[in-house]
């Protein structure tokens, strides 16, 4: 499952209504848990919707073009870079 960050870009790629497939917004950051089970962030729907809550296994990220989603996590790219800092002091 994708992470995201706030002010992500995001588009509804498993929507509960097929009409909605492919809506593109901003992602918020986590929501407040409700009584709803599915529900876990905040999307700004650009104006189409007003804002609200989602899920972010309804989610994809959209990356610019020619991008992909890493693998890693953000700790493990600051290793990386950490042990890249020192290979070049050395």
């Amino acid at each position: 499952m994708p992470k995201f960050f706030v002010g992500q870009r995001v588009k509804l790629a498993r929507p509960k209504f097929p009409e909605n497939l492919g809506m593109e917004g901003i992602y918020l950051g986590a929501a407040v848990p409700s009584y709803h089970d599915d529900i876990d962030c905040s999307v700004d729907w650009l104006g189409k919707w007003p804002s609200n809550y989602s899920s972010t296994d309804r989610l994809e990220p959209i990356l610019p073009e020619g991008h992909k989603a890493g693998d890693f996590s953000y700790e493990e790219l600051l290793e990386h870079l950490e042990d890249m800092t020192h290979e070049q002091v050395s």
